[in-house]
C-alpha cells in the first residue's frame, strides 16, 4: 500500500519466463511477463508487466499517473528451473507530474 495516494499493489503471479539463460547462445533473448494486481481509488486494474530477457536493466510501465520501474528476479540459469515461490518483482513507483 503507497500512504496517501489509496494505491494498492499485490504481485499475483508469472505468466511466462522465456528468458534465454545467461551463458546460452539463444536465437530470441525470451521474455518475463507478470501480472499485478492495483487497486486505486476504489477500482481495481490487472496490469501485466513484461520485461526483456539478456538485461540486467529495469524495465518501466505508467498507469494512471504513476511509472512502474520494475525488475524480476531471479534471473534464469541452463539447465535450472525457477521455482515459482522464488520469484521477486523488485518495484519502484512514482508520481509522474501533471
Amino acid at each position: 500500500m503507497i500512504t496517501g495516494e489509496s494505491l494498492e499493489i499485490r504481485f499475483v503471479d508469472v505468466l511466462e519466463d522465456s528468458r534465454c539463460p545467461r551463458g546460452v547462445i539463444c536465437v530470441w533473448v525470451g521474455r518475463v511477463s507478470c501480472i499485478v494486481e492495483l487497486s486505486h481509488a476504489g477500482s481495481q486494474y490487472r496490469m501485466t508487466l513484461t520485461e526483456p530477457g539478456l538485461t540486467d536493466k529495469n524495465s518501466t510501465e505508467t498507469y494512471n499517473g504513476y511509472e512502474f520501474t520494475f525488475h524480476v528476479m531471479p534471473y534464469p540459469e541452463a539447465g535450472k528451473k525457477i521455482p515459482t515461490d522464488t520469484y521477486r518483482l523488485q518495484l519502484t513507483i512514482s508520481k509522474l507530474s501533471n
